[in-house]
């Protein structure tokens, strides 16, 4: 088992001609807490640049009035509402994502409750939602989007009410194709990766609700899987992501889980390790890596429970830093993003929490 260790933090990339003050300082999060008030409750959020201005915008949905807000940026940290998308009568969504399925648009996918529907609402460049294809379907517990089968579109997966679907874009009209059935058990986080090197896109999710197995599905490059040998962690899997922490060039897997944080490193043959390199203990969740300060190595930001964030910067040679707390409002962080809002080459955090959007801004001298 590897040992947290810091990293020094006074070492720096130097300067780059894009960024404002020269790049950042390596290990450094100069961040400030900011609370963005959305009209209703926040659900789940996504960032993007939803009217093609070059600058991120944010959107987030509401359970409570079954619409979806729409926060325009101006690249300067500011983000003001402009209004809300009803998506219909009622109904409850909980999920949404940003994506250009087929085009340079960016497009909304929304899961709903009550009925259980997917939307892929079609964007029109300019941040209003015109068209709607609906499809019934499993209550989804995680999603993601990735082309799947080398189209140049993306693809859908998700953890259904009991098993891994899979839907393939259409081109033509930036819709999904009937959904393909895996047989696993479902889980409740979902990430599309090429975990393995081998070009094409996986999916890894855990095996059933608070279980600390994790499955592999491998691509094959045509739109299908095959299931590989799972991992197994300590104990329930809270949070998965797939980057690069070390500067070896091979996808790296982190888990969170109830006891820990697990790192398990990628190899040039095979894909990551089925045992993890690096154990940071105590219990997180919602692992999100994002380079926060653009030494090109990424980072590890988690949610502990309910409000806490927390960052460990990497070294870039399999230690990590100790961690930076942040604290959000409202009593539960809900979902997790990062984007530069403000252009200066420092990522900024984005959370949904049950009553407002919290938002780690960075502030550099």
């Amino acid at each position: 088992m590897a040992e947290e260790t810091s990293v020094d933090p006074e070492s720096s990339t130097g300067e780059t001609s894009d960024c404002p003050g020269g790049a950042p300082t390596v290990g450094e999060a100069p961040y400030v807490l900011r609370t963005l008030l959305a009209e209703f409750d926040v659900a789940d959020l996504d960032l993007g640049d939803i009217d093609n201005d070059g600058h991120l915008d944010l959107v987030s949905v509401s359970r409570a009035e079954t619409s979806v807000e729409t926060f325009f940026g101006d690249g300067s940290g500011n983000l003001e509402s402009a209004g809300q998308t009803m998506l219909r009568e009622s109904g409850f969504p909980d999920t949404i994502r940003l994506a250009a399925i087929a085009d340079d648009t960016l497009d909304l996918i929304v899961h709903m409750e009550g009925p259980v529907e997917i939307w892929a609402v079609r964007g029109d460049g300019a941040g209003n939602w015109p068209t709607s294809h609906v499809y019934a379907g499993s209550y989804i517990r995680d999603l993601d989007l990735a082309d799947f089968n080398g189209d140049g579109a993306l693809d859908l997966a998700y953890d259904g009410a009991s098993d891994v679907e899979v839907r393939l874009g259409v081109p033509t009209d930036e819709s999904f194709s009937d959904a393909t059935h895996y047989d696993l058990d479902y889980g409740y986080h979902l990430q599309a990766a090429d975990i393995d090197g081998n070009g094409l896109v996986d999916i890894v999710t855990p095996a059933g609700f608070e279980s600390a197995e994790l499955q592999i599905l491998s691509g094959i490059g045509d739109g299908s899987f095959e299931a590989r040998t799972s991992i197994i962690a300590s104990s329930a899997i809270t949070g998965i992501d797939v980057g690069h922490v070390d500067d070896d060039g091979f996808s790296d897997l982190v888990l969170t889980t109830e006891d820990d944080l697990r790192i398990y490193y990628g190899r040039e043959i095979g894909g990551v390790g089925s045992t993890p390199g690096t154990i940071v203990e105590n219990a997180l969740a919602n692992v999100l890596l994002v380079d926060i300060d653009a030494d090109g190595i990424q980072d590890i930001v988690t949610r502990t429970y309910y409000t806490n964030l927390e960052v460990r910067f990497s070294g870039g040679d399999r230690t990590f830093s100790s961690a930076l707390p942040f604290e959000c409002s409202g009593t539960y962080i809900n979902s997790l993003r990062a984007g530069d809002l403000n252009e200066d080459c420092v990522a900024d955090l984005v959370a949904a929490t049950d009553s407002d959007i919290c938002i780690l801004m960075s502030e550099r001298d």
